[in-house]
């Protein structure tokens, strides 16, 4: 994970942070099954999506993900308004990934999340759904099992997690079928002009 806004200031130490290995990536000749995606975390709106566009114009040909980290708990992350404080924040989340999708081009946009801020209190349901159902440009969620209270400690919620994932696949049903609605009704529509035309 590196920091967006200490990216954009060009301090060579969190650039580092992102550096891949040639066997990190397939494009560069590694492995063939590699994989090598760029985690970032901020919570201001243009420095995210300006790190991102950044990444894309530097980094395109080695890439092959970018995310965003909702996530870590860390109180200098936090007070700063990123990691799991956009959990809190659920309007400057899905500024910042859709800004990320609109700037990346090819490469997809990704988030990280955890099950919310508070213990017992949790808000991924609700966030999936969201990113899923918005147009947010995101293609695919990471769910840590785990609130931002918890930090790294207890057993992850292994029934919450599926619990999201239920969410997320009938939220794409909800669209698949909507999508068909919209097309049959279109089509019946161009029989109809049709009809009447003829």
């Amino acid at each position: 994970m590196a920091l967006s806004q200490t990216l954009l200031n060009g301090q060579r130490p969190e650039w580092a942070l992102i550096r891949s290995h040639p066997t990190e990536t397939n494009r560069h000749n590694g492995p063939p099954n590699a994989y090598y995606g760029i985690q970032i975390a901020g919570g201001k709106v243009p420095a995210v999506v300006k790190t991102a566009e950044l990444l894309t114009q530097l980094c395109s040909t080695g890439i092959d993900t970018i995310d965003l980290n909702c996530g870590c708990p860390l109180d200098m992350v936090c007070r700063a308004g990123a990691g799991s404080m956009l959990l809190e924040n659920q309007g400057r989340l899905m500024k910042m990934v859709r800004g990320m999708a609109t700037v990346t081009g090819d490469i997809p946009v990704t988030c990280k999340i955890r099950m919310g801020w508070s213990n017992n209190k949790n808000t991924a349901a609700k966030l999936v759904k969201r990113l899923v159902t918005e147009n947010t440009g995101v293609s695919a969620i990471t769910l840590h099992g785990r609130s931002r209270a918890q930090r790294y400690s207890r057993a992850a919620d292994w029934e919450y997690i599926a619990e999201c994932a239920a969410v997320i696949k009938r939220a794409k049903a909800e669209i698949a079928d909507a999508t068909d609605s919209s097309h049959q009704s279109l089509e019946h529509g161009l029989q109809q002009d049709v009809a009447f035309i003829g």
